[in-house]
């Protein structure tokens, strides 16, 4: 009878283990099979990719870190994770509410003083989180010197000087216009003027040193040099990692797959009591914004076939990333590529969505050298240049940097960086479509 016990003790144990390893083989091999895709299109220098499922992890990598003294990918390599800082400013807020600091119809004027009696200090910490507070996506003064660096000048002052400009609307509206300066600014109003401690200091004391994050910091210098990866922009050239300066709460952490995992599961499994209340706070659906997308604390919160996912993305000049948090099937997701351009349908398949990753082809040079000249749309006055760059072709639209224009076919090409299409006619100008707009430019 004990043999047979013991047996049955054994098979209780043991199945789910293999049931887990199953399936996590799967999805590494449906997300294995993306990744080849979007390399074979010439897309990416770098990917590492983790999964946590029921607290079993597994990682992928392909490519390498650009870095010289290690250059093949780990667990431990450090990409910069631009827009996914975001949500753990929101953590950090929803802490402060659990502790009775702050509430989340607080006005930040009555915690930044110089605010207070302008339109802007009305303005919410919520509506800062959930990017309804009217803000736009950068400040209207906001005038980059250096596109490879494009926030290291704007500072508190230029800020400032913006926030005393800014007009509230008469109705706040309840969808979210994405806003940059909006999370900077939140980041500003807990860290330095609540708290008294910068940015860093602020999420390496809410965030890193709780959820044992030991690779993660703002500040380059923190970080073991050897295991930084180099960003390049869609030709794969390297550029360098982005100060941002006072916009930092919105885009400057670097971190790793084996980090980035821990956080995602902090969402999933709650220690105590106090962080079961933080969690609730943040994942509240708080106002819709597509159509099957809400958004709580930082976080998009989607529902799609039968599952409930934490998500957001990052991007900045030369890298970019997304997170994916499944709450239903206790599942996290990374993806980090040390390219400007994220991974296309990386992973679609893990949750059953219909995704199709384009097929690029090479042109002859001598037709992408057709295409080059300088193009004007009449209706907005927007100029855009468009030349061979490294041997492939670039767009460079007024005052903005280059980007890689990726070939469908002979006339029809991808931005896969911005999410554009442009479709060269017979007449030798361009359509340009993004966003549901769409701009015809004729050749100068």
């Amino acid at each position: 009878m004990k043999k047979i016990g013991f047996s049955l003790i054994c098979l209780t144990f043991l199945m789910p283990l293999t049931t887990l390893a199953n399936q996590l083989e799967a999805w590494k091999s449906l997300i294995e099979k993306a990744l080849d895709q979007n390399f074979q299109n010439d897309t990416q220098v770098g990917v590492a990719v983790g999964i946590s499922y029921k607290g079993q992890k597994s990682y992928i990598f392909k490519g390498t870190s650009g870095n010289e003294a290690q250059r093949n990918l780990s667990k431990e390599s450090i990409f910069e994770i631009g827009s996914v800082t975001k949500t753990m400013m929101a953590l950090g807020l929803a802490k402060e509410v659990a502790r009775g600091k702050v509430s989340l119809e607080t006005q930040i004027g009555t915690i930044w003083k110089e605010l207070d009696g302008l339109d802007a200090g009305k303005i919410t910490l919520l509506e800062l989180s959930t990017h309804t507070s009217g803000l736009p996506r950068l400040p209207t003064n906001f005038a980059p010197k250096d596109w490879d660096d494009p926030y290291k000048d704007y500072d508190e002052n230029l800020l400032l000087e913006y926030l005393k400009t800014y007009k509230r609307p008469e109705k706040m509206k309840e969808t979210p216009d994405y806003s940059n300066v909006g999370v900077g600014l939140l980041g500003l109003v807990l860290a330095e003027k609540l708290n008294h401690m910068s940015v860093a200091q602020y999420l390496k004391q809410e965030v890193f040193l709780p959820i044992n994050m030991e690779s993660s910091s703002l500040n380059l210098a923190d970080l073991n040099s050897s295991f930084l990866s180099v960003g390049h922009n869609s030709f794969h050239e390297p550029v360098p990692y982005w100060n941002l300066a006072v916009m930092e709460a919105a885009g400057a952490v670097k971190s790793n797959v084996e980090d980035l995992l821990k956080y995602g599961e902090y969402f999933l499994n709650a220690k105590t009591e106090f962080d079961q209340k933080v969690i609730d706070l943040v994942t509240i659906k708080r106002f819709p914004w597509e159509s099957d997308l809400h958004i709580g604390l930082g976080w998009g919160i989607a529902e799609r076939n039968g599952f409930q996912v934490l998500t957001h993305s990052g991007a900045t000049g030369g890298f970019t990333s997304v997170v994916f948090v499944d709450r239903t099937r206790d599942l996290v997701l990374i993806a980090l590529s040390n390219t400007e351009t994220l991974p296309a349908c990386l992973f679609s398949k893990v949750f059953n969505a219909q995704c199709e990753i384009p097929k690029y082809i090479e042109l002859p040079l001598e037709k992408l050298e057709g295409f080059q000249g300088n193009y004007l749309n009449k209706e907005t006055q927007t100029t855009a240049n468009i030349e061979v760059k490294s041997g492939r072709l670039s767009i460079s639209p007024s005052n903005q940097p280059h980007f890689r224009l990726m070939a469908l076919d002979e006339i029809h090409f991808s931005i896969p960086s911005i999410g554009a299409k442009v479709s060269f006619q017979e007449s030798g100008d361009f359509l340009l479509e993004q966003s549901g707009e769409k701009l015809t430019f004729e050749k100068l």
